[in-house]
C-alpha cells in the first residue's frame, strides 16, 4: 500500500530566465500539495556563475549552463545519496519542465515524473519551423533534453497536442504518458469595473502612459518574445484593426520590450504613442487588463497550451486567438478564431469581436467563463496527486517482484 502522505521532489527550473508560467507551475503544486499535508521540497540550480548578466542571451547564457549543467548536477547527486541512504518512504522526484529532462541519468533510478509542456525547442532543433533557425550549440542541448524524455517512464503532457509531438517525435518507448490540463495559478474572474479601471490607470502611470478621458479602449496580448508568440503578427493586425476603428484604440503588451525592428516598424507606422508594453504585471493587473480588454488578441504560431487564453476567459475577456491546436483545445467554442494570419483577414475578424452585439457578447462572456472551469488549480493537482500514487504503487510493485524473484 502507497502511504497517504508522499514525499514529493518538485525538480524545478533555474530562476534567471525561467517563463513565469513554469515559476507559478512549480509554485503552484509546493503550496497546493503542502496543503494536503505531503512533504514537499522545491529543488532547482542555485544562480552562482549567471547573477550578473542577461541569461537569455551571450555570455550570461553561457554563465547559466555552468550553473545548471555543472554545479547542480553534484547538489543533485548528493540529494539522491541521501534519499537512498534514508530509505524514504513514498518518495518520488517530479521534473516539473521537460527541460530539466537532461538530468534523467541521475534521477530515473527513483520514482519520478516528467511533465512535458511542448516540443517546440525541440521541433525547432529538427529543422520543423525553418523560420526559426537553431544554432549548433542549441541543437546539441535539445538533443540531450529529448535523450533524457526517453529515458523517462512516466510523462505528463497539457495538451492532446503535446501528446501527439511526444509520440511522434519519441517514437515507440516504453513511457506511460498521461494529459493533465495546466490550472490557474490565481483565481482569474471577472473584476468590478471601477476597481478594474483604477488598476488599469496606475499601471498605464506606471509606464509613462496617462490616460486623459474615461474612454480608453484596447486590445490585449500577454506574452514574452518567442518566437511563436508572433509579436510581429500581433502588431501587424493590431495596425489593421485601428485603420478601420471609427475611435481612438490601443494596444496593450504584456511582456518584454519590443525588439529594436518591432519598435522601428511601430514607430515607422505612427503608432508610437497608441501601442503600449505594460512589461511584467502581478495577477491582479493581469486580472484588471482582462476585464477592461476589448479582446485578448493570441495569434500564436504554435503553443504548448496557451495559458492566457483560459485566464482572459476566466475574466469575461473574449479571445482572438490561431485556429490550430491546442490553441482550438483551450478556447473551445467561446472563443474566436483565425484561419489567416494575413495581417488585413485577421482583422476582419478581431473587429467582428469587439463590435459584436451586447447580448451576444454576454452569451460569449458566460461561455468563457464556463469553459475556463476547465482548468482550475485544484483540478490540476488532483489529478497530479492521483498520478503520483499510481506511479509509485507500480514502482514499489515492480520492486516487490523483483525481491521475490530473487528469493
Amino acid at each position: 500500500m502507497v502511504s497517504k502522505r508522499l514525499n514529493i521532489c518538485l525538480l524545478a527550473n533555474y530562476q534567471p530566465g525561467c517563463p513565469e508560467s513554469m515559476r507559478r507551475f512549480a509554485q503552484t503544486l509546493e503550496a497546493e500539495l503542502a496543503e494536503r499535508c505531503h512533504v514537499v521540497e522545491l529543488l532547482r540550480p542555485s544562480v552562482v556563475f549567471g547573477q550578473r548578466l542577461n541569461p537569455r542571451r551571450g555570455m550570461g547564457k553561457w554563465l547559466g549552463y555552468l550553473d545548471k549543467y555543472l554545479l547542480f548536477p553534484i547538489t543533485l547527486n548528493r540529494k539522491l545519496r541521501k534519499v537512498a541512504s534514508e530509505n524514504r518512504e513514498g518518495f518520488l522526484i517530479h521534473v516539473t519542465d521537460h527541460s530539466n529532462a537532461i538530468y534523467m541519468r541521475q534521477v530515473s533510478r527513483f520514482a519520478h515524473l516528467v511533465t512535458c509542456h511542448d516540443l517546440l525547442a525541440i521541433r525547432a532543433a529538427m529543422g520543423e519551423f525553418p523560420n526559426n533557425r537553431v544554432r549548433w550549440s542549441g541543437r546539441q542541448l535539445q538533443m540531450m533534453i529529448l535523450g533524457g524524455l526517453k529515458m523517462a517512464r512516466w510523462l505528463a503532457v497539457d495538451s492532446e497536442a503535446t501528446r501527439q509531438d511526444v509520440l511522434r517525435l519519441i517514437g515507440p518507448f516504453n513511457a506511460r504518458i498521461r494529459r493533465i490540463y495546466m490550472g490557474l495559478a490565481y483565481s482569474y474572474t471577472p473584476m468590478q469595473k471601477e476597481s478594474a479601471l483604477k488598476r488599469v490607470n496606475v499601471l498605464l502611470g506606471r509606464v509613462g502612459h496617462h490616460v486623459s478621458d474615461g474612454k480608453f479602449e484596447f486590445i490585449l496580448h500577454v506574452g514574452d518574445d518567442s518566437w511563436y508568440k508572433n509579436r510581429q503578427g500581433v502588431l501587424e493586425i493590431y495596425a489593421e484593426v485601428a485603420k478601420q476603428s471609427e475611435k481612438p484604440l490601443h494596444l496593450i503588451m504584456v511582456g518584454p520590450p519590443l525588439s529594436s525592428s518591432q519598435s522601428y516598424w511601430v514607430k515607422k507606422q505612427g503608432l508610437s504613442d497608441r501601442i503600449i508594453i505594460a512589461g511584467q504585471c502581478s495577477n491582479e493587473e493581469l486580472c484588471a487588463l482582462y476585464s477592461e480588454a476589448k479582446c485578448l488578441l493570441f495569434p500564436s504560431l504554435a503553443e504548448g497550451f496557451g495559458l492566457p487564453i483560459a485566464e482572459a476567459q476566466a475574466c469575461g475577456c473574449p479571445v482572438v486567438t490561431t485556429r490550430r491546436a491546442p490553441m482550438t483545445e483551450v478556447g473551445g467554442e467561446a472563443a474566436w478564431y483565425l484561419d489567416f494570419l494575413e495581417p488585413t483577414a485577421a482583422a476582419a475578424v478581431v473587429k467582428k469581436a469587439i463590435e459584436e452585439g451586447p447580448v451576444e457578447r454576454q452569451v460569449r462572456v458566460a461561455a468563457g467563463i464556463a469553459n475556463s472551469q476547465r482548468f482550475s488549480a485544484k483540478t490540476m493537482v488532483d489529478a497530479y496527486e492521483e498520478l503520483y500514487r499510481e506511479i509509485f504503487e507500480q514502482t514499489e510493485s515492480k520492486r516487490r517482484n523483483c525481491v521475490a524473484s530473487l528469493n
